[in-house]
């Protein structure tokens, strides 16, 4: 059947399992988060909050076993959001639970110096003022260390101003920490983002293939630490930075691609019996033509910025254009190539010519 056609042809590359691999791995710091930080949850929210925490992390792993990389990272999100409310909720109930004892004890002079040493020596209080409140850190430690002389009332009223001071800084810093989290979070949806975006570049057209990932695992690596250690900055700079490498490596994929499928395309008519001549216009278009004894032409075009092609078929005796076209497309695919037609076209009044756009692709994703 000759006559005009239209078509498309795609990358062969699915991206699943190593984004399904990386999801496994990434799970792994909600195990070491859980094995960190979950018996400070159970004893502080409860044995259901701590049990709310391990469904989360579960729902990866059957996202996982399902073969769905895209809910599983979903998933994975809503499983540090919900980590990072527990965490702070738990400090809270942690905080109460001190408060209360303090009003117990709080007619012992002695025993309200040992709690203000306790809570300023926590380690967790030490993380947080270190970070948010160094200076005020540092006067806390100069005025605590001076409560030890006066008379017992006189130790119990500084005692009780220093815990009033120590609960306004603890206050002001993990106001300061919420909002370095949120801020942190709200850059977690482009992280994954550029994350699928590498994973599904089709680098293995390059020769420089293990360059890409050596750079791709380091700034990968980089963001996870920064996301785990909410340093803000530090994830802004990582994100960038693999932004930039996408960006970078999508032109290298295009051009390698490109070049494949240019090469593969004119194996493929040779093989289905073509001779085969081509040029390169000042576009960058190349265009193939294909003959073979007796009556049959074949013309493409092919343009760099596009899976688009033009395909032109000329078969004089009108009988094997259907044929010639799909043996053409067989060929492509024993060398991982897919060609698509979209439309085959109607025929001339003489029923001898067909002209065909379509997409081609090779390898993946560009």
């Amino acid at each position: 059947m000759s006559g005009l056609k239209t078509g498309r042809m795609e990358v062969v590359y699915d991206p699943t399992p190593k984004r399904l691999a990386d999801l496994e791995s990434d799970a792994t710091k909600l195990d070491a988060w859980l094995e960190r930080n979950g018996s400070f949850i159970r004893r502080h929210l409860g044995e259901e909050a701590l049990k709310a925490a391990r469904e989360a992390r579960r729902r990866v792993d059957e996202c996982i076993d399902a073969y769905d990389p895209d809910a599983g990272f979903d998933c994975y999100g809503d499983a540090w959001r919900l980590f990072r409310e527990l965490y702070p909720q738990a400090q809270d109930a942690k905080e109460r639970e001190r408060r209360q004892q303090q009003r117990i004890h709080q007619k012992a002079a002695a025993q309200l110096l040992s709690e203000c040493r306790q809570i300023l020596e926590d380690p967790n209080n030490q993380r947080l003022l270190q970070r948010w409140a160094p200076k005020e850190l540092h006067e806390l430690c100069s005025s605590l260390r001076a409560m030890d002389s006066g008379a017992p009332h006189q130790r119990q009223q500084k005692a009780k101003a220093w815990q009033e001071r120590f609960d306004q800084v603890l206050l002001a810093s993990r106001r300061a920490a919420t909002q370095n989290a949120k801020a942190v979070q709200e850059h977690l949806p482009r992280l994954m983002a550029v994350s699928a975006k590498l994973s599904g570049l089709n680098v293995g057209l390059l020769a420089d293939a293990e360059s890409f990932h050596a750079q791709q695992s380091q700034l990968q690596e980089q963001a996870e630490d920064a996301l785990e250690n909410e340093e803000l900055q530090a994830l802004v700079d990582a994100v960038d930075a693999l932004d930039e490498l996408a960006a970078a490596y999508e032109q290298k994929v295009g051009a390698a691609a490109f070049e494949r499928k240019k090469d593969t395309l004119e194996k493929a008519l040779r093989t289905c019996g073509y001779s085969v001549t081509l040029r390169t216009e000042l576009d960058g278009t190349v265009v193939f033509q294909a003959s073979s004894f007796p009556f049959k032409s074949v013309s493409v075009e092919m343009s760099p910025e596009t899976n688009e092609m033009k395909l032109d078929v000329n078969d004089e005796r009108g009988k094997h254009c259907v044929e010639d076209v799909k043996g053409l497309q067989a060929e492509l695919c024993r060398q991982g190539v897919v060609m698509t037609i979209t439309d085959w076209g109607k025929g001339s009044p003489q029923g001898v010519y067909q002209h065909t756009s379509q997409n081609l692709s090779v390898g993946g994703a560009i």
